[in-house]
């Protein structure tokens, strides 16, 4: 790279149910500005909501239709009506096609080596040949699953063949004193070999304005209350602890006083969002979906619920 090339990255983002692997990308986004304020960064996602959190400056994202893993290799398209083969043949191409036109100095793929359900496999392939100099990164958080299955899925589904041929690099968002990934999903020596422990992706401090004694005021009718946050991440698969938990404040309310906010998160379906409505009338909660990403309730929290 010339010292008057302004970098280019581009970064693979497969979070079609929640928004972890979403914000941890974006987290890493901020990183990289830092270091290199004028680099630009393209992001690949899949997510039905991206890009929900703010963006950094010169970072942008190319949507590819959305599949929902539904269990242990099995995946379903989210949105469209069709096979769901046919549906990662267009996403492969639409990866294939964006980055050979960015041509980034680096790819940084999330999660999975060879994509999902093997998406990856033609795109890498020919990022090889026709960008050659791109170099190809993996980025893998360090608790992936339970690792005998892990490593069995890996070896069936080809990403160990993967990591193996087309990348430079493993990053592991974590500490092998805290969980060696390497031993305990058996990398085969060459991965070893490519492996990087670099510590977890963490938050930046929030710019946001701390959360304020008069928005209390405006969501409780009594704002001196302890504040409790429930919160599900992107929500899909919270409505079960949040209806439970209403049942508990309905039991506690009496003995403890306390105001809650309960964030249901871009995902959870609309009729499980009223049906918590409903149940809520008459307590000290509100359940509102929280459209943006706000660090300003956990700090002002007593308690979180998550």
């Amino acid at each position: 790279m010339s010292s008057t090339t302004h970098p280019k990255i581009l970064i693979y983002s497969q979070d079609g149910f929640g928004l972890g692997h979403l914000r941890r990308n974006l987290n890493i986004c901020l990183q990289i500005k830092k270091r290199s304020p004028e680099a630009s960064i393209l992001i690949i996602a899949d997510s039905p909501v991206a890009p929900f959190f703010k963006m950094p400056p010169k970072c942008d994202f190319v949507k590819i239709p959305t599949i929902v893993k539904v269990d242990t290799g099995v995946w379903r398209p989210d949105r469209l009506t069709m096979p769901y083969r046919e549906l990662l043949t267009i996403r492969s191409e639409i990866i294939k096609n964006v980055a050979l036109s960015f041509q980034p100095h680096i790819f940084m793929v999330d999660h999975m080596p060879h994509g999902a359900l093997g998406e990856l496999a033609m795109p890498l392939e020919f990022i090889k040949k026709h960008s050659p100099h791109t170099k190809i990164v993996l980025g893998i958080r360090d608790i992936l699953g339970a690792p005998n299955v892990i490593h069995q899925q890996w070896q069936n589904e080809g990403a160990f063949a993967a990591a193996d041929t087309y990348y430079d690099a493993i990053n592991i968002y974590g500490c092998a004193d805290v969980y060696d990934v390497i031993s305990e999903y058996n990398f085969p020596p060459a991965l070893v070999a490519k492996a990087n422990y670099c510590g977890y992706v963490c938050r930046e401090d929030s710019t946001e304005a701390p959360l304020t004694d008069k928005v209390l005021h405006d969501l409780f009718a009594n704002d001196h209350r302890k504040f409790v946050l429930v919160t599900g991440g992107g929500g899909a698969d919270a409505s079960y602890f949040m209806d439970q938990f209403i049942d508990a404040v309905r039991l506690l309310r009496r003995e403890v006083a306390f105001n809650a906010f309960v964030s249901t998160g871009p995902f959870m379906h609309k009729d499980q969002r009223g049906l918590l409505l409903n149940k809520a009338r008459g307590l000290p909660i509100v359940v509102s979906r929280m459209g943006q990403d706000s660090i300003r309730f956990l700090r002002r929290a007593d308690l979180v619920i998550s």
